[in-house]
């Protein structure tokens, strides 16, 4: 009785030598894509960790783990600060809510380029996840507003617009756009990731204010009929040149008139290469729209923005 034993254990354990490599396979995990930064901090590259883990919500967590590490390699940037904390992640129809602790924001100069770049790294993540559609993120507990205080609500991979590969035809950027607000009172900020134009970080801040604000708070005062017809910056000075509907469709007095003009020069003179913007109306300087003299270059002007 023990030889027989003996003899089906030994091959047992032969089974099982034989075999372990294909046994093993099913709790060596799975790949998973983790979305980081690239080099210029203006897209977002993929780097596939292996992630040992059982159920949608653990799966998740785990790998919001492995995306607050950053990335394995130096290729790339991680873009969730490292002390940041994952309070809570719960999956509810296909909707992944998310809470952060406050360490979530970056201590820096790009905190408001480099949050979207967080906020998009961790849909583009969890939503490569089976089971997982749309994500809302919180910080702790208060649900995640954009720069103009509005909440951004769940979002899926066809709701933000960075993508993972780059191409030089379809090149990412973040811009801070100005708006006036209902009462015309003050410009607002708006951050904003788009697809440059032409390669011009100026003419694409042209295009993206003419297509008008995001907020349902804000305003724009630049008639929409207005076409962009060049855009060039010359030694500091940033020559827009506009259709004449610029002039012919403004109606809505002096006062509306100084934000079209702030809402377009304090948008530019974001950028380091902007020191003044000069109007140009069909490739010519013109004296005035109807009471605000377009005659010589407008510097920034901070007076006009919400504090």
């Amino acid at each position: 009785m023990k030889r027989i034993i003996s003899v089906s254990v030994l091959i047992f354990v032969l089974i099982c030598a034989v075999t372990g490599c294909v046994m093993n396979t099913s709790t060596d995990g799975k790949l998973y894509n983790l979305y980081f930064a690239n080099q210029q901090k203006n897209d977002l590259v993929v780097e596939q960790r292996n992630i040992d883990e059982r159920g949608l919500e653990r799966t998740a967590r785990a790998v919001i783990a492995e995306l607050i590490k950053g990335p394995a390699t130096g290729d790339s940037h991680g873009v969730i600060p490292p002390k940041t904390v994952l309070i809570d992640l719960d999956i509810k129809d296909s909707v992944a809510l998310v809470n952060f602790s406050k360490d979530y924001f970056p201590e820096n100069d790009d905190t408001k380029i480099q949050e979207l770049l967080a906020r998009y790294s961790v849909v583009n993540t969890l939503c490569d996840i089976e089971g997982i559609d749309k994500v809302k993120i919180f910080i702790e507990g208060t649900e995640l507003v954009n720069s103009s205080n509005v909440p951004v609500g769940a979002l899926g991979k066809e709701d933000i617009m960075l993508n993972s590969t780059s191409s030089e035809s379809a090149k990412m950027v973040s811009v801070i756009l100005y708006y006036p607000d209902k009462n015309l009172i003050n410009l607002k900020e708006e951050l904003r990731t788009v697809s440059m134009v032409d390669n011009s970080l100026e003419k694409t801040i042209v295009h993206e204010l003419l297509k008008g604000p995001e907020s349902e708070d804000l305003i724009s005062t630049i008639p929409a009929e207005t076409k962009v017809l060049s855009v060039e910056t010359k030694d500091g000075i940033c020559f827009v040149n506009l259709s004449s509907e610029f002039i012919t469709k403004h109606g809505h007095g002096s006062t509306a008139e100084a934000f079209t003009v702030y809402s377009i020069v304090n948008s530019l003179t974001e950028l380091a290469t902007v020191d003044s913007v000069q109007f140009l109306v069909e490739g010519k300087k013109a004296e005035v729209i109807k009471h605000m003299l377009l005659d010589s270059p407008y510097k920034r002007n901070e007076e006009y923005i919400h504090k």
